[in-house]
């Protein structure tokens, strides 16, 4: 009893008032409703912004299905597999989301015969691009130490500009997208076998 005598203040004339908390709420209620408010303008601001991410979220989920549609079509016209090119996307993926920090996941060298051979389609390598990964033009030194901090001599020749893509972004959610629908795609592939 004396925790509500605390709460509710007694005005000169003796009526009660409102519990300050629910003074308080009734001000906020009555600020976020009020046209002219400035705080009004910054949550609608803020909605505004939830509304925008989810429509980028949605363009890039339909930029990676509709290049995973060109990926089987482009695997198709070369007699390859369309289910061994999704595959080799999702694999190289997936490895990264397992080891994030993993140095030998987070690059890949475009002129290696085996990434020709498994992503060396421009729907592939565009799907990367998306999921984070940037292409880096690599100049490798006399000495056998590139000119990028940790990475490993190529079987090339020193001097050799190589195209190599970095995974850069440090973007999970993005790359998290990418990978859900490289696997959607995978799954209806294999499942229409």
């Amino acid at each position: 009893q004396q925790q509500q005598q605390q709460q509710i203040h007694l005005q000169a004339d003796g009526e009660a008032q409102v519990p300050v908390q629910q003074l308080e709420v009734q001000q906020q209620d009555a600020a976020m409703q009020s046209p002219d408010s400035s705080e009004n303008t910054a949550a609608a601001a803020a909605a505004g912004e939830g509304v925008a991410a989810n429509d980028v979220v949605l363009q890039k989920l339909q930029k990676a299905q509709d290049l995973l549609h060109q990926l089987q079509q482009q695997a198709n016209q070369v007699g390859a597999s369309s289910i061994a090119a999704v595959q080799a996307v999702a694999g190289v993926l997936s490895s990264l989301a397992k080891h994030p920090d993993e140095p030998k996941y987070r690059r890949l060298r475009c002129s290696n015969t085996a990434f020709q051979r498994k992503l060396g389609y421009p729907a592939a390598v565009q799907l990367l691009l998306l999921a984070g990964f940037v292409e880096k033009q690599l100049v490798w030194q006399q000495t056998g130490l590139p000119t990028a901090q940790g990475d490993l001599q190529p079987a090339g020749g020193a001097g050799v500009p190589e195209l190599v893509l970095v995974y850069a972004r440090h973007d999970p959610g993005l790359l998290w997208l990418v990978l859900c629908a490289v696997q959607d795609a995978e799954g209806r592939l294999l499942g229409s076998c």
